[in-house]
């Protein structure tokens, strides 16, 4: 019977070789209670596996001159608990992504409305998130330019804790403002 060489390969792109496609002569050996075995041969190792019911797994590739790692573990538990910690930590990383919010208006937008819009932009920020903040021009409005401004920047005094990361810029008929929370407020 001829022996395959493939490894199993996770998600994260590691490459596990179990039991009889191990392709070194010697490995280091861990048993499932963590005692260290040393290096001995592929052969003791399997057989220390095979006495435990449990499959010779190699860990880590060999590096240099040295052998490679190999536990003695239930495999399907191990992918599991490897599967397990990468859905984890890309929850974590999910969670403190800074995510981008936008709010628009118009220049002719009454102050009222305004107080509500800045309300809502307030929660964003204290929730650690970037607002895109856009006055849209309609028609003539395009004329006075100065007036959008002037709306962005009585916007900006509505809010607690907010500043520009950059100055008002013109996209078409939009002139937006990226608003995050001020630096000396940020808490670490």
């Amino acid at each position: 019977m001829k022996r395959s060489r493939k490894p199993t390969q996770q998600k994260n792109n590691e490459i596990h070789y179990v039991g009889n496609n191990i392709r070194a002569q010697e490995v280091m050996c861990i048993d499932s209670s963590n005692t260290n075995h040393g290096v001995i041969s592929i052969s003791k190792a399997l057989e220390i596996a095979k006495d435990n019911g449990l499959q010779l797994i190699q860990v880590v590739p060999k590096k240099g001159n040295s052998a490679p790692i190999c536990k003695v573990l239930d495999y399907s538990k191990f992918k599991y608990e490897n599967q397990k910690r990468e859905k984890a930590q890309q929850k974590k990383q999910r969670e403190s992504a800074v995510k981008l919010k936008e709010i628009k208006f118009r220049p002719s937008t009454d102050k009222e409305y305004l107080e509500i819009k800045a309300k809502q932009v307030q929660s964003f920020i204290d929730d650690n998130n970037r607002v895109k903040v856009s006055v849209v021009f309609k028609g003539r409005q395009m004329s006075h330019k100065e007036v959008g401004e002037q709306q962005l920047k009585t916007f900006l005094d509505m809010l607690e804790h907010a500043e520009f990361m950059s100055d008002p810029q013109m996209f078409g008929r939009q002139m937006t403002v990226m608003i995050t929370k001020k630096a000396s407020s940020v808490v670490s």
